[in-house]
């Protein structure tokens, strides 16, 4: 099957839903709930033969959806991979067996290709991480001295050379450059008229890796790494390979070989001590021209409470021997971390926060205070798409200048572009690296990124709505039945709510987001037409004592609701009397609420 098939298929018997009970409901109240609509629908209550046959059919799911979350092991089944791991493979073949031959060509090309996909991101899981140094310093540091020579002339003196040649004081307009400079003097004009610089935009350097993954078997896996630096003119490149074989569920080693700067053979030895307490070792010998240089490192790790880790890591080698310790806390709201380091070469305190915003959106700020001095950064990133993740950053530095770092991020390959704004903190450059940024990603957002999504999901719902047409226009049958059942049950309802100025459904739409917002104000009767129906008998029906719940699962799978838009998104809007008050929502797909709400009540002359 497709998966656009299989998404279908797992949500149209949404069990959950259907008996309108939140996914962690306890068997009680899954049991109150089949219980209240079984006395509502039975097929014993009606002799109508084709009401008979609505309620038989409604019925015949409700019965089943019971019998699933009333039966704990049917029930986890049916958590962990939804209503497939319920029905049985006969079923499965009957299905298969009304359908076309194309429809079953289309499922199967589409699992082959979708299944290739995926067996070729396991085996190899590639990864790539480009970084490209740009000096753009040259736009805020003008070294003008040392360009070009000032020319000075005296505007009101006569010109005796040019009257002498019998030019009668007409200008002759010369152009020098040097440099990045062009000075364009004109002789009419007693001397220089006009200085142009044309400020340097360059790349330093250019750093490019690649890693390979290849499972040999169940407890072997190779790596292939590559990369390639280039600065200044001048390259170096270095090819690797890693064997990492797992000894035990909480213990792995790793040997490593590389060459193209000199060979290089390492280790790695990592092993979980306790479930909060890990250690990693690492060797290396890298030799080179003047001699072997060994290389040592330790990592611990301590898990101290839910949210707080805290790690010690201990390197050697290159020249530098260095203790660096950092606590992480992070939660669902923010990430804090604090770190400090001694070493021969650098030593530093740091801490930075991460405010985590709504759609994966994260806010930074950090600082950094050493023997390099003092180092300020802030910057953000959100995530445009659903594989493409951009942020940039701004780095202020006492010794270091002002710098901005740029990222794209897009599966496993990441793209980072620092660009050195000034070697010395200038306002004009910290205004530059912060607005730029900001409005190109604003730019870019509003009329490419947003633009480009809503074109997709548009031909996305339309390829879902044509490929589901059969199954919406028997869903919207079903739905017509069913809500023709609940008409005597809304009758009693209403009257019984009526007597004691209970919660009255005036009016319910569901349906397109779009559609139900353009009904919020109006009383137009909804045309056929339209994504969007009414629902009022439905959602009446729903009421219990003057209490109607919904849960946060999609209230399309409700009885008397269909989803008339695939692929698009939905909304609720209901509008009810309760005290002789008017009250209105307008509720998300999958929006639990709880009515009646004060919050909803209608405020008239504000």
């Amino acid at each position: 099957m497709s998966s656009i098939e299989i998404d279908s298929d797992d949500n149209a018997d949404d069990y959950y839903a259907f008996l309108n009970v939140p996914r962690r409901a306890t068997a009680e109240e899954i049991r109150n709930a089949f219980k209240l609509m079984s006395k509502r629908y039975h097929p014993d209550k009606h002799t109508d033969p084709a009401l008979k046959a609505a309620a038989e059919s409604m019925f015949g799911r409700l019965k089943k959806c019971y019998d699933v979350l009333s039966d704990p092991r049917k029930r986890a089944i049916y958590d962990a991979v939804g209503p497939s791991g319920i029905v049985s493979d006969e079923m499965t073949l009957v299905e298969r067996r009304f359908k076309s031959a194309y429809e079953i060509r289309q499922e199967y090309e589409q699992w082959r290709k979708e299944s290739e996909e995926r067996r070729l991101q396991q085996l190899t899981s590639p990864r790539g991480h480009t970084t490209i140094l740009i000096d753009a310093t040259d736009l805020f540091e003008h070294q003008y001295e040392n360009e070009f020579i000032l020319v000075e002339t005296l505007r009101n003196e006569p010109n005796d050379d040019a009257d002498s040649n019998g030019k009668n004081g007409e200008s002759e307009i010369k152009t020098t450059s040097v440099g990045r400079s062009y000075i364009i003097e004109d002789s009419g004009n007693n001397g220089l008229c006009s200085i142009f610089y044309w400020p340097s935009v360059e790349i330093r350097s250019m750093i490019v890796s690649q890693s390979v993954e290849s499972l040999l078997t169940t407890d072997d896996n190779l790596t292939l790494n590559g990369s390639l630096a280039v600065r200044n003119g001048d390259g170096v490149g270095t090819v690797s390979a890693a064997l990492r074989h797992i000894l035990t569920p909480k213990s792995w080693f790793e040997i490593e070989y590389g060459a193209g700067n000199g060979p290089l053979l390492g280790g790695k030895y990592f092993k979980a001590i306790r479930d909060d307490l890990q250690v990693l070792v690492q060797s290396y010998f890298h030799l080179t021209p003047y001699g072997i240089r060994p290389g040592f490192g330790l990592v611990l790790s301590q898990q101290i409470k839910k949210d707080l880790i805290a790690m010690v890591n201990i390197k050697t080698g290159g020249g530098d021997v260095s203790v660096h310790t950092m606590a992480v806390y992070e939660n669902h709201l923010f990430r804090m971390n604090g770190s400090f380091c001694v070493g021969l070469r650098h030593s530093f305190i740091s801490t930075s926060y991460m405010h985590k915003l709504p759609n994966d959106g994260r806010a930074k700020i950090g600082a950094k205070l050493g023997t390099l001095g003092l180092i300020v950064e802030y910057g953000c990133e959100a995530k445009v798409s659903q594989h493409t993740v951009m942020g940039a950053a701004i780095s202020v530095g006492t010794h270091t200048g002002v710098s901005m770092v740029i990222k794209v991020m897009r599966n496993k390959q990441n793209y980072v572009f620092p660009v050195m704004l000034a070697e010395d903190i200038l306002p004009s450059a910290i205004m530059f690296g912060t607005l730029i940024p900001l409005a190109a990603y604003v730019a870019a957002k509003t009329f490419i990124i947003d633009p480009y999504l809503r074109r997709r999901e548009a031909e996305t719902a339309s390829t879902k709505a044509e490929e589901n047409a059969s199954k919406i226009a028997e869903r919207r049958r079903e739905a017509v039945a069913y809500r023709s059942l609940m008409r005597d049950v809304y009758t009693r309802i209403v009257e019984r709510e009526s007597q004691s100025a209970g919660l009255l459904i005036e009016r319910a739409i569901y349906g397109d987001a779009d559609v139900v917002m353009n009904y919020s104000e109006y009383d137009h009767p909804i045309p056929d037409i339209t994504d969007a129906f009414d629902v009022t008998l439905a959602v009446q029906v729903m009421t219990d004592n003057s209490n109607l719940v919904f849960t946060e699962s999609s209230k399309s799978y409700l009885p008397g609701f269909f989803d008339s838009c695939i692929g698009r998104p939905k909304k609720l809007l209901i509008r009810y009397r309760f005290r002789n008050a008017n009250h209105q929502v307008i509720l998300e797909e999958k929006e639990a609420a709880r009515l009646p709400c004060n919050q909803h009540r209608i405020q008239y002359g504000m």
